[in-house]
């Protein structure tokens, strides 16, 4: 009879950091480590080495094994692996998502061949035992759409004086917003929802998270998600969809705010002012939206964001942002996109 002890490790065990690379077609790649016989298949990663951080192993990993320079994303998972046969010891294992690669990066793949034997990409779900992380699922792995390629935000208009980015700049921006937790779009769903087909197309994809200090608006600890960060002049980007924006029937304009503010107040029957679903919400909202991306744009952690983007299809919509964000002093503008 084994020892109930048997699968405890002496202190101090070994750590390993996987990642779940994905292309454009919702596949997840494998590597098969040398070996004669046929390794099993299992994750891209490794062993975190001595003064490493799991996230840093990852990226080396990658790096050694493929040629891949990608950073870690978001954490998925952590799982205490026991160990498959008596000489080895349990481990812990990190499980990290990557952005997309693209179709080029994919086809770039180089195999170190001391590192790995032969690589492939296979659809999810995936036999988690057949690669060797066991009892992992991608259960967590929905916040950000594989099937919905990564990109970039439009270009800014030629005529708002933003400063295009050097390459070592844009080097720079993409390496520190990719160090950012990805994540799908703020409501859900996919690009067949209006709303998010127009994100996707102005404001690209994934959506970030940029840290917030403590005094912004709202709770700081949980960040601020941003539709789109744009590489090319360093900047946030938010799109604000308007359904039938030709009827002019959007309470975000400036004709609507000063009807709003030209009705006389309602009263109840013990004289109290009624609730105004426009003065004592949807503006205050929005204000406070602003001030939170203003405060992102003030932490120093973001120091690569030099101010906001609005991004509308209705034009009367474009200068109530561009008039609140005046107010409110957030640096950046507003733009009309149909």
């Amino acid at each position: 009879m084994k020892s109930p002890m048997a699968h405890r490790s002496p202190p101090g065990f070994p750590a390993a950091a996987y990642a779940l690379v994905t292309n454009q077609s919702r596949q997840v790649l494998i590597v098969q480590p040398p070996g004669t016989g046929g390794a099993p298949w299992r994750l891209p990663g490794g062993l975190v080495e001595p003064g490493e951080t799991p996230r840093e192993a990852l990226r080396r990993e990658l790096a050694e094994e493929l040629g891949l320079d990608r950073q870690a994303d978001t954490l998925l998972a952590v799982e205490w692996v026991l160990p498959r046969a008596p000489d080895r010891r349990a481990r812990v294992v990190f499980l990290f998502s990557t952005l997309p690669v693209t179709t080029a990066e994919a086809a770039g793949l180089t195999l170190q061949r001391d590192e790995v034997a032969a690589c492939r990409w296979v659809f999810i779900p995936l036999p988690f035992p057949h690669i060797r992380v066991p009892a992992m699922q991608l259960a967590s792995f929905n916040d950000v759409d594989l099937n919905t390629p990564a990109r970039d935000p439009i270009p800014p208009d030629p005529n708002s004086g933003h400063r295009m980015l050097s390459p070592t700049e844009k080097k720079r921006f993409r390496t520190w917003m990719n160090s950012l937790p990805a994540e799908g779009f703020t409501g859900g769903g996919d690009p067949s929802n209006p709303d998010n087909a127009y994100q996707l197309r102005i404001s690209g994809y994934p959506e970030r998270k940029v840290p917030l200090p403590e005094h912004a608006p709202g709770i700081s600890k949980k960040g601020l998600l941003v539709d789109g960060l744009r590489p090319s002049a360093s900047y946030a980007v938010e799109a604000k969809h308007v359904h039938n924006p030709d009827k002019c029937n959007t309470s975000r304009s400036l004709d609507a705010v000063n009807k709003t503010l030209a009705r006389p107040p309602k009263i109840d029957a013990k004289g109290n002012m009624k609730w105004d679903p426009h003065l004592d919400s949807m503006y205050p909202k929005d204000e406070k939206s602003l001030r939170r991306h203003q405060a992102a744009v003030e932490d120093p952690r973001n120091k690569e964001i030099r101010g906001l983007e609005i991004v509308t299809n209705s034009k009367g919509s474009a200068a109530y942002w561009q008039s609140l964000m005046g107010m409110t002093g957030v640096k950046g503008d507003a733009r009309y996109v149909p």
